[in-house]
Formats: C-alpha cells, structure tokens, sequence
C-alpha cells in the first residue's frame, strides 16, 4: 500500500516536482538510534496492544459497543502515533510501510530500526496480551464443555473462538 505513493513521490524527484519532505522514515541527526529503536518499540507496542483489545471477541461477546468503536479507536492510537514520533523519527510502526518507501526513495541509513522496532515490540504485546489481559473467563456453552460451567476462554484473539452467551 505504501508502494504506489512512494512511487509517486521518486516520479515527482525525478522531474523536479515538489513532493513530500520524507519519503521514507529515517533516524533525524539531533536523535540517537536508541531512541528512534525505543519510540517505535513503545509506540508499536501500544498501536498493537489497542489493536488487540479492540477487536478481542471475547470482550466484545459481552460489551457491545466495543467492535463498533474499533475502528475509531485503531485510527486514535495510529493518529497519535504519528503526532509523537514524526519530529522524532519519521513514524514507521508498519515495517511494510518502511520497505516500501526505502524501496522506491533508497533511503536504507538505519532502516534496520524500522523493522526491529515494531517486530519487537509487537511480538512482546502479544505474549503479554496473551499472558494477562486475555485472561478473561467466559461461560461457554457445548462446544467448549458443559453448559453452566466457567472455564478460560479457548483461543487468542487473531484465532477462531466459540462463545455461547
């Protein structure tokens, strides 16, 4: 997806149009590579974390309003994402989003922090996720025991899940 604007912004270099300031995200002089790897380590890892909660079928079985907002609330943790790491380092959070421009602009200086970074931090919220917030217990009707009785809730959020209410 990144792919087409990043192509269009090389095509407008090429023929001395003026395009975006940054093409892709790099690593701003006055910023050392510690904090540039930590503000898309933590950054990431609450774009992600506000990602799970939101789209968790388990909480929304019971709270209705919750994968209505989704998407507002993914958009809200992007959106600040953004406002807080742009002066920083350009905002990645998506290594996709780094390769493509990096790609398309050959800008590669320190692009390994743009894919460390949100893998890292990623992976670190889903176990976390996995380990205490998706704790929950449900009731659950016959396909995962007997009606009645309480047990923990089958599978993580990205897999399929069976709730009877």
């Amino acid at each position: 997806m990144a792919f087409a604007p990043s192509c269009h912004v090389v095509h407008c270099r090429r023929h001395s149009v003026t395009a975006s300031p940054a093409p892709a995200p790099w690593i701003y002089v006055q910023v050392t590579i510690g904090k540039g790897l930590g503000m898309e380590l933590v950054l990431t890892a609450l774009f992600v974390f506000v990602v799970f909660a939101a789209t968790d079928q388990t909480r929304g079985a019971t709270t209705p309003h919750i994968p209505t907002l989704a998407p507002f609330a993914i958009g809200i943790a992007v959106f600040l994402a953004h406002i807080v790491a742009v002066p920083v380092d350009g905002t990645s959070i998506n290594p996709a989003r780094s390769f493509g421009t990096a790609v398309t602009a050959g800008v590669w200086k320190d692009h390994w922090v743009f894919w460390v970074g949100p893998l890292v931090g990623g992976a670190a919220v889903g176990i976390l996720y996995e380990m205490f917030a998706y704790k929950a217990l449900s009731y659950v009707g016959p396909l995962e025991g007997d009606n009645g009785h309480r047990q923990r809730a089958g599978s993580s959020p990205a897999g399929p899940q069976e709730f009877a209410v």
